[in-house]
């Protein structure tokens, strides 16, 4: 901690308070800590020998997944599954990176609130073949409702559109109830490989073009004609030559894209990160490791990497670890029923679940009392006051307490400098942090600090003197 003295400072301590013994006491409440996520073994799928899991998704109250022989299961724990349909007609997805599965609300009224109208509605597609497969009864009955077109590769739903790309054109086709697909026009003059996901947010479907630093966004906020115009000006600008990003995840109007490479396992950054519903893309703070796949829920975003441990964040810019998950690595997660799900392990159907604990709550420390001075005379010296322990102070505010005096004190941040800055009674104190790496981290979206792991905390002051 840096200190620049022009009053007294005696001693200073920072663990979430700042206190100086016989002239002032000044205590800053800390950002509150990250939950942990706990997981644990739940069982398997149990899928047919042979067959493995494909896809997994989820709504508030169920989770679905899909095995690469066309067999469907639903589960309300995800500690019991029960195969509940099978696809018929085309050809099943064969593997995770072939099958796509979305959940929505067909029939919705553009803009209508999501959970008041709408009938309950699955998606499932199929790279190799095109294949569209439709549910209205959850999961119990299939229908095929279109094929062809090309290579199938992308999937999402938002506000009452479900939306699908096509690989070899650019092609999008649009439904707003899963069966009956028409024209949404195309990206024109792209790399037309199409690989990777895509993701909704914020009226705005968010559509990263592989193997280049484009991403093209289409708004819902409009009427859908076949040919639909997509906004291609936004760009990551960092060599996305060997790149595609795979499942994207939108939470806390933050969009957070992990990154694939070929033949290049070491990407850096991993991923990208925008908050302005996809126009412009920063990287993480504090991520390491390999992402794999990603979920959003709880209020928090979690990512599957390629060791098998998860990471946690709740801004998509800080992270902070986590731990294994039983069949970790194969990037499938999801979250419904306040539980955090994910497969993997052997035929991808060993199923874990995921809880987030709080942290305990911990009182603030009270200050040192000041030690008495020696008696250099038979004349006593006077005991010091001690003084009092500073008062519990809520997150994001601030108590200063001069000569045993409340003084006033005002708390500011600065998101331009990402820094928190306390000021009172001639007093200023000014605090930030800084990832391992010695990169200055951003505030969290309440404008407190966050402090990853190996984090630091530098400070500055003035107002402060020596003796």
């Amino acid at each position: 901690m840096t200190i620049s003295p022009s009053r007294r400072l005696i001693s200073a301590l920072a663990a979430g308070a700042v206190a100086a013994t016989g002239m002032f006491t000044l205590t800053v409440a800390p950002a509150q800590a990250a939950p942990t996520l706990i997981w644990s073994a739940a069982g398997t799928v149990p899928v047919s020998g042979g067959s493995n899991v494909v896809a997994l998704g989820s709504t508030d109250d169920t989770f679905m997944v899909v095995a690469s022989n066309g067999e469907v299961f639903r589960s309300g724990t995800g500690s019991v599954w029960t195969q509940v349909g099978t696809l018929t007609g085309g050809t099943p997805p064969d593997a995770g990176y072939k099958a796509n599965i979305a959940f929505g609300l067909s029939g919705a009224p553009q803009g209508s609130d999501p959970g008041a109208v709408g009938t309950p509605t699955w998606v499932v597609t199929a790279k190799d073949c095109g294949c569209i497969w439709t549910s209205t009864d959850d999961g119990a009955t299939w229908t095929l409702a279109a094929s062809g077109g090309g290579e199938l590769k992308k999937l999402a739903y938002g506000d009452g559109h479900f939306l699908v790309g096509y690989g070899g054109n650019n092609a999008f086709k649009t439904s707003t109830t899963g069966l009956t697909w028409y024209a949404a026009g195309s990206l024109t003059g792209l790399n037309e490989n199409a690989e990777g996901g895509m993701a909704f947010g914020n009226n705005t479907f968010v559509i990263p073009v592989a193997y280049t630093d484009t991403v093209c966004r289409r708004s819902t906020l409009g009427v859908w004609t076949d040919d639909t115009t997509y906004d291609c000006s936004a760009s990551h600008s960092d060599n996305g030559s060997n790149r595609y990003w795979g499942k994207i995840a939108f939470g806390n109007n933050t969009f957070v894209g992990p990154l694939h490479g070929d033949n290049n396992p070491n990407i850096n950054p991993a991923f990208w990160v925008s908050t302005d519903n996809g126009a412009t893309w920063n990287s993480p703070t504090s991520f390491t490791g390999r992402p794999n796949g990603i979920t959003f829920g709880g209020g928090y975003f979690v990512i599957d990497r390629a060791d098998g441990t998860t990471m946690l964040s709740e801004d998509g810019s800080a992270w902070f670890t986590s731990g294994a998950r039983p069949g970790g690595g194969s990037g499938m997660l999801a979250y419904g029923n306040g539980t955090f799900l994910g497969v993997g392990g052997t035929s991808n159907a060993t199923v874990s679940l995921g809880a987030l604990v709080d942290p305990p709550t911990e009182e603030p420390s009270p200050s040192p009392a000041p030690t008495p001075a020696p008696t250099p005379t038979p004349t006593p010296t006077p005991t010091p006051t001690p003084v009092p322990p500073p008062a519990p102070v809520p997150p994001g505010e601030g108590s200063l307490v001069i000569d045993g005096a409340p003084a006033p004190v005002t708390v500011e941040t600065d998101p331009a400098k990402q820094q928190i800055s306390v000021s009172g009674g001639g007093i200023t104190l000014t605090a930030s942090t800084e990832g391992q790496n010695g990169q200055t981290l951003p505030l969290a979206p309440d404008g407190s600090l966050l402090v990853p792991q190996d984090g630091a905390i530098p400070m500055s002051g003035s107002g402060f003197a020596g003796g």
